[in-house]
């Protein structure tokens, strides 16, 4: 049962990476500072399924994985005190953030350190964000609530994830009220899971939700990062669905587990490297020497596609290479 619960979270976690990457990669074909001449045709192209639909599902469900996998963790005895959650999750998540936003920084003339500490520097916002969600979801396992107070406490962090960040910026401290519901939300679903799923199965409500749910997410699309109710509640109805699903698949039968399961342990890399890299592909210097503006006026289907498959690949390699040396692992294993 264990061997089939991490299948589902690697396959997850790699179709979020997937969607990330190419969210990231997409958006800067109709981005100004990259290709101007351009941005109107790529926007019409893409804006929509890029930037209001896939999206709105994987990062939602990317914060739901952490989540859900704390749980899982906690219920195994891991983090048995403060001081070892602090240090593991220092280690793991704010160490990486500063090493890599400093790197980043240094190879792209940005030298503002002091952005680290306040509010996160481009796609590495995730990483603090992620932390504190760490820090108050152990504090609430900690205090032992009973299912009503979990349950009006889910409502009050989806009401939260509604309205505009209001608390201080340090160090990216503003994020969780939006993205916190997201992580409770995957640590109540593995703690209830079985309560949940035999519910589900039984009225048969598993497709009906999810097609529901999809059809809000495209036929009403909303931007990412304008949330609104019914969109969080159908990316929510959605995000249910799918976990119910794959945790309803036996994976082990399957060839191309091991492999996904494997890339999957790759993500957290994948994630940090990508953006760096697709910015260096496309600079300026990129673009006189392969004549890339050429290339995107000429080939606006083929062009972001290869770009953001370059960008995964890149971002793999320097992952794998990382995960060969003792620094490497330490930063991103």
């Amino acid at each position: 049962m264990q061997t089939k619960h991490l299948d589902d979270i690697s396959i997850l976690r790699v179709f979020c990476i997937l969607v990330v990457v190419f969210f990231h990669c997409y958006g800067m074909m109709y981005a100004e500072a990259h290709f101007p001449e351009t941005i109107s045709e790529y926007k019409k192209l893409y804006f929509i399924p890029v930037q209001c639909v896939f999206i709105n599902i994987a990062m939602p469900m990317f914060v739901f994985i952490s989540g859900y996998l704390f749980e899982f963790l906690l219920q195994k005895g891991k983090y048995p005190t403060w001081g070892n959650l602090l240090q593991k999750k220092g280690i793991r998540i704010l160490l990486p953030y500063f090493v890599f936003g400093l790197f980043f920084m240094a190879t792209t003339r940005n030298w503002k350190p002091f952005i680290l500490l306040n509010g996160g520097y481009w796609h590495l916002w995730f990483l603090p964000m992620l932390f504190w969600c760490f820090i108050l979801g152990y504090a609430i396992y900690k205090m032992q609530l009973r299912l009503w107070a979990k349950l009006v406490l889910v409502i009050i962090t989806f009401i939260f994830s509604l309205i505009p960040k209001f608390i201080p910026t340090w160090l990216g401290l503003h994020n969780i009220t939006v993205w916190f519901y997201w992580f409770y939300l995957g640590m109540l679903i593995y703690k209830y899971r079985d309560s949940l799923y035999s519910y589900v199965r039984k009225y048969k409500l598993s497709l009906p939700l999810l097609l529901s749910s999809i059809s809000i997410i495209v036929f009403l699309p909303v931007e990412y990062g304008d949330n609104t109710w019914f969109g969080n509640l159908a990316v929510t109805i959605c995000i249910i669905s799918i976990s119910y699903l794959m945790n309803n698949a036996d994976w082990s039968k399957h060839k191309f587990t091991s492999k996904i399961d494997k890339f999957s342990s790759y993500s957290f890399g994948i994630y940090i490297w990508h953006n760096w890299v697709a910015m260096m592909l496309i600079s300026k210097t990129s673009q006189n020497i392969f004549g890339l503006p050429t290339l995107v006026t000429n080939h606006v289907i083929l062009f972001p596609l290869c770009f953001s498959l370059i960008t995964l690949a890149i971002s793999w390699v320097l992952s794998w290479g990382m995960m060969k040396t003792k620094i490497g692992r330490f930063l991103i294993g």
